[in-house]
């Protein structure tokens, strides 16, 4: 059989029954927890595209394509300090309003870390600009 098309029967078959397929998968893991990690962490490093896109659908709504559109419209640069996203350890962080969910834009680790911080009010950041004027910064 076609290599192709016994993964499209194996994809139908799954899509199929699903909730079965889970609860194996499950019953897999829990009588071998260590393999199931191991398997996991090969999909990962081998699959990063695929884990990506699910992690940016799953939290934020976006797909890979979106981020990188919105990546692009940036310059590939952190929404809020400009720093390019080729001199920072990390890639560029999805910005949110936690209370609404609503994207905002691509910001750096320091930057979104910082936001979180001030509670997302421009009303502390404010405060805190004029803190660090006062004292010369």
């Amino acid at each position: 059989m076609n290599k192709d098309l016994k993964a499209e029967k194996e994809r139908v078959r799954y899509s199929q029954n699903i909730e079965r397929e889970r609860a194996r998968g499950r019953l897999k893991y829990q009588k071998n927890p260590e393999k199931g990690k191991a398997n996991a962490k090969a999909y990962k490093s081998s699959h990063p595209e695929i884990v990506r896109d699910k992690y940016l659908l799953r939290t934020y709504g976006i797909n890979l394509a979106q981020y990188n559109e919105m990546l692009k419209l940036q310059n590939h640069r952190c929404a809020c300090c400009g720093a390019d996203e080729v001199d920072l350890p990390r890639e560029l962080v999805v910005d949110h309003n936690h209370k609404t969910n609503t994207i905002r834009e691509l910001l750096c680790d320091s930057c979104n870390f910082a936001i979180g911080h001030l509670k997302d009010s421009s009303v502390v950041a404010d405060r805190a600009s004029n803190y660090l004027k006062k004292h010369g910064c």
